[in-house]
C-alpha cells in the first residue's frame, strides 16, 4: 500500500520518502521507500554533527587599553564652536560640553539633562549661530553688501521701481519631522 501526500513536495517530500511511519489504523509499520523488509521494524538513527572549533579567541584586558574620557570633558573652553557645530543638526550629548536641561521637570526636581533627553532631540537646534560664529558669517557677507540707494525710502517707491515678488508655501502638520519637501519651492519674480 502506498500513500502519498499531496502536500509534501520537494525537500520535505524527499526527507519522508525514507522515514517509515505508523499509518492510521494499523500497527504495522509502513516503508514508503525502497528499503529493505528487515529494516522496517527499526527507525534511523539521528546524527547530529557539531560544529569543529576553530582557533581560541584572546581578548584583552581592559587593563591593556587605556580608557579616554568622554569627548564633552576633552574640550577646550576656547575652542571653535563653529567646527564643532557647524550647521543644524539633531543633539548629541557627548559632543556638547556644558550641562544642559529641557523637558518636563518631575516635582520638586530639575528638569532632564542631556543624557537620553528626547526633547533635546525632537526639534532642530540653533548650537550652531553662536554670537562669534555669527559675526564671522556677517564679516564674510559685509563684502557683498552696498548701501541703500537713495530715493527708495518708502516702500511705495520700492515696488515702484524694484516690484518684487516672492511666492513660499508653509506647510504644517504632525509627523516625526517638521520637514515637508514642498516647503523647499520659492519663487522670485
Amino acid at each position: 500500500m502506498s500513500l502519498t501526500y499531496g502536500f509534501l513536495s520537494g525537500y520535505g517530500s524527499q526527507m519522508l520518502r525514507n522515514t517509515p511511519f505508523r499509518a492510521l489504523g494499523t500497527s504495522a509499520v509502513k516503508n514508503v521507500g525502497p528499503k529493505a523488509a528487515a529494516d522496517e521494524e527499526e527507525f534511523r538513527v539521528l546524527e547530529l554533527k557539531t560544529a569543529v572549533k576553530k582557533g581560541r579567541k584572546t581578548f584583552r584586558r581592559l587593563e591593556d587599553k587605556p580608557i579616554l574620557p568622554p569627548r564633552y570633558k576633552q574640550q577646550k573652553i576656547d575652542q571653535n564652536w563653529g567646527n564643532v557645530w557647524p550647521t543644524a543638526r539633531v543633539f548629541h550629548p557627548a559632543t556638547v560640553p556644558f550641562p544642559l536641561r529641557q523637558g518636563y521637570p518631575k516635582r520638586g526636581q530639575a528638569p532632564p539633562d542631556k543624557w537620553g533627553n528626547t526633547e533635546l532631540m525632537k526639534i532642530p537646534n540653533f548650537l550652531h549661530l553662536t554670537p562669534p560664529v555669527i559675526e564671522r558669517h556677517c564679516e564674510a557677507l559685509k563684502k557683498f553688501c552696498t548701501s541703500w540707494p537713495s530715493g527708495l525710502e518708502t516702500p511705495e517707491k520700492q515696488e515702484n521701481h524694484f516690484p518684487v515678488t516672492v511666492i513660499k508655501s508653509t506647510y504644517l502638520h504632525s509627523s516625526p519631522t517638521i520637514r515637508d519637501e514642498k516647503a523647499r519651492i520659492v519663487t522670485l519674480k
